[in-house]
């Protein structure tokens, strides 16, 4: 009997409820019964997460204590009676590393001791984030086959801010000893190549598997306590974070009121922006229009009901929530950013626009004006197809032949 290929999914904290854990566990739930899958966190699951990946074994328990010495604040560690000296020593060396930058080093040199045997015993090591702690540690393995996932525009983000800069600034050397970089679409791929053609020759695109039949089932469930107003109803499910732009949607909104048109926009999604978006809504005096629902666990029953989903980021890979929106027939208005070009036929099942402000605009004042257009668009849905079966095909080929 031919042994199985081990392959072990990477996640920084596996805990975090975010697109790239959902389609992780749509794509080990396909793939399982051929592979033997292993998943690691720098932090301990949660009881969601393990009932989320069912009867996968987790590792990293050796380092869950040593990760969270590093999460507490020095002063708690250090008045502490549950830290021994060594651990307390640990953690006033990292708070001194922190301040001359080298922090990260030495947290990769602690890791890298106490998980180094366990990790080279895997045959492939796939790393879900470009800015995963893990990267640099896994691309020292010798072993295993080492594959490197990218969610986002590559090119975009990792000029994006300082913390990307950051994290980006040894990536040429780090990908170098990795056999295999996967993108999410096309210009996706063309933007990480922009940066580093040298690895052409092990870069591809391969989309999200997106769990169908799940979003269809979860949107007849019964609908959270939010009001469905009548009239036209937007919706954005989002991050609330300085790339998903909510405070120009805002202006942009409220540009909309001005000028006399009528509608609802439900805001699904927390984040560190939350309170400071809320009281923007309630200073430009958009409540009764802006509806901010904090994080809701099963938005689909409001998506369904809602007119068009908008996603107007200033940058975004392949945002699963605009597959989930077009599986449900629901219209999408995008900013022309990442993939989204690939996942949107403009004109045809929704509209693209350009990432501006004035652009944004005068594509939501299209749709408020035109809604036969709409109409148009949801007749175009009702023959959408998401194929997974392609990606699974792709998937199994990478994971075959590396």
């Amino acid at each position: 009997m031919t042994r199985k290929n081990r392959i072990l999914y990477v996640f920084d904290d596996i805990n975090y409820n975010n697109g790239v854990r959902k389609v992780t566990a749509k794509q080990i739930a396909c793939l399982r019964e051929e592979y033997d899958i292993s998943l690691f966190s720098l932090v301990p699951p949660s009881e969601h997460a393990r009932k989320l990946f069912h009867g996968l074994q987790f590792i990293g328990e050796d380092i869950w204590g040593l990760m969270e010495i590093f999460a507490n604040p020095l002063r708690n560690v250090i008045t502490a009676k549950d830290y021994n000296l060594k651990q307390k020593a640990i953690r006033t060396a990292y708070a001194l590393l922190l301040r001359t930058g080298f922090h990260d080093r030495f947290l990769n040199s602690l890791l890298r001791n106490k998980l180094y045997g366990t990790l080279n015993k895997f045959d492939i090591i796939i790393v879900l984030s470009e800015s995963s702690k893990m990267r640099s540690i896994v691309a020292s393995l010798e072993y295993p086959k080492k594959i490197q996932w990218i969610h986002t525009n590559y090119g975009a983000w990792c000029h994006l801010n300082e913390w990307t800069k950051s994290v980006c600034r040894n990536d040429r050397e780090i990908y170098q000893r990795f056999d295999r970089i996967i993108t999410l679409s096309e210009k996706n791929k063309k933007s990480f190549l922009d940066v580093f053609p040298e690895f052409k020759g092990k870069t591809e695109a391969i989309w999200n598997m997106i769990p169908v039949d799940e979003i269809i089932e979860n949107s007849k469930l019964p609908q959270s306590d939010i009001k469905i107003y009548s009239g036209m109803k937007f919706i954005t499910i989002s991050r609330l974070d300085n790339e998903k732009a909510i405070d120009r949607l805002l202006s942009i909104c409220k540009r909309l009121k001005n000028k006399g048109y009528d509608f609802y926009w439900y805001i699904i999604g927390g984040g560190r922006l939350y309170d400071k978006i809320k009281l923007q809504i309630i200073d430009m005096r958009l409540e009764d229009s802006v509806i901010l629902t904090g994080e809701l666990d099963n938005p689909m029953p409001l998506l369904k009901q809602c007119d068009v989903f908008a996603l107007l980021s200033k940058y975004e890979g392949m945002p699963v929530t605009i597959h989930e929106a077009m599986i449900l027939g629901v219209p999408v208005i995008a900013t022309n950013v990442g993939g989204v070009s690939e996942q949107i036929e403009d004109g045809i099942n929704g509209l693209l626009v350009e990432n501006n402000d004035e652009a944004i605009f005068n594509g939501l004042k299209e749709i408020l004006d035109s809604p036969s257009k709409l109409s148009r668009f949801k007749e175009q849905l009702k023959n959408y197809h998401y194929d997974n079966q392609n990606i699974l095909t792709q998937l199994k080929s990478l994971f075959d032949n590396i």
